[in-house]
């Protein structure tokens, strides 16, 4: 990804399904998406036009995660791991997660459930958290305004960036090797990691909070899941602009 397509970054499709809150977004190995609401559902959706093909009602779904074991490879839905009070659990390398909990800690377990260490340094809660397998480092988002990348092998700080607040668990998505995004209030921000610089800021005003991301694997298009239930299509390559609401359509210049 170079940087003319970060600045192309534009609005492409706005789909309406979830009667409140989208929290969680995942891409399924079919290149299905699942998505999880406040709502208290799953919903299932083909990848060609995006049709809801399955809903499934849980009252305890909060979050879907990804885990990932390098032996076994797989995609797993996993709702309310642990306990109600986990915010967000990350897959490490080694059988080891790191979790949340409503604290300015991150907690690193040995599995199935062997405490190892904190990491601590955040001065206020800590929302989102994202390992990046290739560098073993893991990303932290907070309220107090950082983003930090703590170095799994020694469990230190190594970078912290700064003016990039999170406020949802799935805040924090890898687009490339270098970028990820950053969601927060009605924004959000691609951020080079590397670099250590913000790159470029979306904003799109009536969408209330940015919570989640996925990125397509065979184009540029990223999804977006907000506060108000709908998901928000971006594309860093079209200049078409258009909003999907079932099976109708519109210009958004029009809205």
């Amino acid at each position: 990804m170079n940087q003319n397509e970060i600045n192309s970054v534009r609005l492409v499709k706005i789909i309406k399904g979830h009667a409140s809150s989208v929290r969680s977004l995942l891409l399924l190995e079919d290149k299905t998406i699942a998505s999880c609401s406040t709502d208290k559902t799953i919903r299932i959706y083909e990848p060609n036009y995006y049709h809801c093909v399955k809903t499934i009602t849980n009252n305890s779904v909060f979050s879907l995660c990804t885990i990932e074991d390098t032996n076994r490879p797989s995609n797993i839905i996993i709702t309310n791991p642990y306990s109600s009070s986990i915010l967000k659990l990350v897959s490490l390398s080694n059988k080891r997660i790191a979790s949340i909990s409503k604290s300015n800690k991150i907690q690193i377990w040995k599995l199935p459930n062997i405490p190892i260490t904190e990491l601590t340094g955040h001065s206020m809660i800590v929302y989102s958290l994202l390992y990046l397998e290739d560098k073993d480092v893991l990303l932290s988002g907070s309220l107090d305004k950082t983003l930090r990348l703590w170095n799994m092998s020694n469990y230190q700080c190594v970078t912290i960036i700064n003016n990039v607040q999170c406020y949802s668990n799935n805040a924090l998505y890898r687009i490339d090797n270098d970028r990820i995004i950053v969601g927060t209030d009605d924004k959000f921000s691609i951020v080079n990691i590397n670099l250590c610089i913000i790159e470029k800021q979306i904003t799109h005003r009536n969408f209330g909070t940015f919570r989640c991301f996925i990125k397509l694997r065979d184009n540029n298009t990223i999804i977006c899941g907000g506060s108000d239930g709908k998901f928000l299509f971006y594309t860093m390559i079209t200049e078409q602009y258009t909003i999907m609401d079932n099976n109708h359509s519109a210009d958004i210049n029009d809205l």
